[in-house]
Parts: C-alpha cells; sequence; structure tokens
C-alpha cells in the first residue's frame, strides 16, 4: 500500500493504491521491504507450502508505479529454493551499488541451523562473487542459531545479530563476515561470537543492529530472567566484545515498569541510541 504525505491512498500505484500478489502456493509473510535507487521497491518475505514439507524465502520486485518488474527473475518473483537450504529471511539491505543482501538461516548438512547471508545481483540472480555461490553460511554451530538483524560496516564487513539456543536457554550471537562473505577470523576467533550476560538461564535474544563511528556497534534485544522480562541494548568494540564503559558492564537493561522489549535501533548524529 502506498499513500500520500496527507495520508490518502495513492491511486497512482498500481492503479487502485496497493497491490496483493502471492509468492508461493501457500502462506506468505512480508519481512522487509526497501526501495532501490531507481524507485523500484522490493519485498522479502517467506512462505511454507502445505504440509510444512518446505519452507522457501521470497523476493519480489515492483516498478516506482507498483506493477510487478518483469527484470527481477524475469517475472519479479523469486522463489529462493529449499535445494540451496537458505531457509529463511531476517533483513534486507542493498549494498556495492545494485546488489541486495538478505541475511536468514541455512540449514547445515549435519540438520544444524545457522547464520548465512545471500547475495543477489540486481537481476535476482545469485552473485557467484559472494560465499558459495551466492550463500556465505557460518561454520556449523555447535547450537541452532538464527540471524535476525545485520548491518555492513565502512570496510565492507557485514555483521549479523541474532541468538542461538543450548537447548537450555537462549544466548545473544554475533557473526561477522568479510566483504566476500567468508568468515572474518579476527572476530572472537572464528566469527562468531556468543554471549551470556549474567549466569542466570534466562532467555536472551537480540533483534536489532546498528553502527557507531569507529566500527563500534549497538545491539538491541529481550531479556527473561525468571519473572522478570525487558528489553536492553549492549554497546560492543570493533572486535566484538562487550564496551565495559557503556551501563553495567557493556549492558544497559531497560525498565520501564511494564513488560518491554526492543526491535529496532537507531543512532543519532548526536550520537545518542533511540530504541523502539
Amino acid at each position: 500500500v502506498r499513500v500520500n504525505a496527507n495520508g490518502s491512498i495513492d491511486n497512482t500505484f498500481s492503479g487502485i493504491g496497493w497491490i496483493s500478489q502471492e509468492a508461493g502456493p501457500e502462506t506468505d509473510e512480508v519481512f522487509d521491504i526497501v526501495v532501490q535507487p531507481n524507485g523500484a521497491i522490493l519485498v522479502t518475505g517467506f512462505g511454507e507450502d502445505d504440509g510444512l514439507s518446505y519452507a522457501y524465502p521470497f523476493a519480489l520486485r515492483y516498478t516506482a508505479a507498483g506493477t510487478p518488474d518483469n527484470t527481477f527473475d524475469t517475472d519479479g518473483v523469486l522463489n529462493i529454493s529449499n535445494t540451496t537450504n537458505f531457509l529463511s529471511l531476517g533483513q534486507t539491505q542493498l549494498v556495492s551499488g545494485d546488489k541486495i543482501m538478505l541475511s536468514g538461516i541455512y540449514k547445515n548438512p549435519s540438520g544444524v541451523y545457522g547464520f548465512a547471508l545471500c547475495r543477489l545481483n540486481s537481476n535476482g540472480s545469485f552473485d557467484a562473487g559472494f560465499g558459495l555461490n551466492g550463500i556465505a553460511a557460518a561454520p556449523v554451530p555447535a547450537h541452532p542459531q538464527l540471524g535476525t538483524a545485520m548491518v555492513q560496516q565502512s570496510d565492507g564487513k557485514f555483521l549479523v545479530t541474532g541468538f542461538q539456543s543450548n537447548g537450555i536457554f537462549f544466548q545473544p550471537t554475533l557473526y561477522r563476515t568479510l566483504s566476500t562473505g567468508m568468515p572474518d577470523n579476527t572476530f572472537d576467533g572464528d566469527g562468531i561470537a556468543v554471549f551470556s550476560f549474567t549466569n542466570d538461564p534466562g532467555a536472551d535474544i537480540s533483534s536489532a543492529i546498528a553502527m557507531l563511528p569507529g566500527d563500534l556497534f549497538v545491539v538491541g534485544g529481550n531479556y527473561k530472567r525468571g519473572l522478570e522480562t525487558g528489553g536492553y541494548i549492549a554497546k560492543y568494540t570493533a572486535g566484538g566484545t562487550l564496551d565495559n564503559s557503556f551501563g553495567i558492564n557493556g549492558v544497559a537493561y531497560l525498565s520501564t515498569g511494564f513488560s518491554s522489549s526492543v526491535e529496532s535501533v537507531v543512532v543519532q548524529p548526536d550520537g545518542k541510541i533511540l530504541i523502539c
């Protein structure tokens, strides 16, 4: 749906102001939307077929006028086949000019789920110069991991945030790759850093990330300790360790008097951090 500046429906978009389209045979859910420099609109999400026998991330692209963009995978619809084992999407960004970066999860040959990035060319084809045929999967983790958000550093490296489950509780987890999609082994030794803010077996997840000057970054998410739940913001150094000058040992716990969570993080020009 597109609305005008005054909130009214923009009927110049697709002729009626909105567009509805099926990406696959069954249930589809949209996760993200970005506008490319030429005005084209990219919508990404995740669907599943009847009976849950397989899942498919998808990308749809429309012209600025709200019609399917047939220059993108010939019909404007890209279903990322389950044969790639790239199973779900978290966030979408435009990188390297007209490239499209997708974050999500990958099912490793051992059956364990881990962080993954997928890079597409502008026409919807896989970018063979990134990872393995366009998909960069993290090293096989000891526990299942889920990526929720990503950001690109000033040096071209990519940071993915999310969480892992060790079978007892969730732990905030970070993964950093080189610009080529290979793991950045200067980041906690293997590119993956797992954190436990306390020794209490709660449920900590991270769902948002934003860059700070000097390639420092902040991550926002939710924590659970017994009956207490809330949001947090954590600040990290460029090397992936918590910045102890921030909050309590690098973490600021947010208490509003109500059950709360952090879903998005934005850094203002003056360095202050907005969360919601």
